[in-house]
């Protein structure tokens, strides 16, 4: 982290119930990094938490799969979700990437 990404996450919450960073995958899973997540506590984002570790209890697999698949679900799709662009949470989701930003940066 460069800088204290919480003043932003606040600013961005209002009327949302979960904020994650962007993750390009191709496989078509989703598009939301497992990493990165804010939840906002209110009493959906507390059935939604409770039922992604009851899953990652049965299913064996990547939690970001998981995720998604639960984002996904329709009972969970009344959710509100907020992507945060790259130039404000860049996880580096790729060594490829990372590489590429470290030599700009020189």
């Amino acid at each position: 982290w460069l800088g204290n990404p919480l003043p932003y996450l606040d600013a961005v919450a209002e009327r949302r119930d979960v904020i994650g960073s962007y993750s390009p995958r191709d496989d078509g899973y989703g598009f939301v990094n497992g990493g990165a997540v804010y939840y906002i506590p209110t009493k959906k984002t507390k059935v939604f938490i409770s039922s992604l570790v009851n899953i990652a209890k049965v299913k064996q697999g990547s939690d970001q799969i998981q995720l998604n698949a639960l984002l996904r679900f329709y009972r969970f799709r009344q959710l509100t979700l907020r992507i945060v662009p790259h130039s404000v949470l860049n996880t580096h989701w790729s060594s490829k990437n990372r590489i590429k930003n470290i030599d700009s940066n020189r």
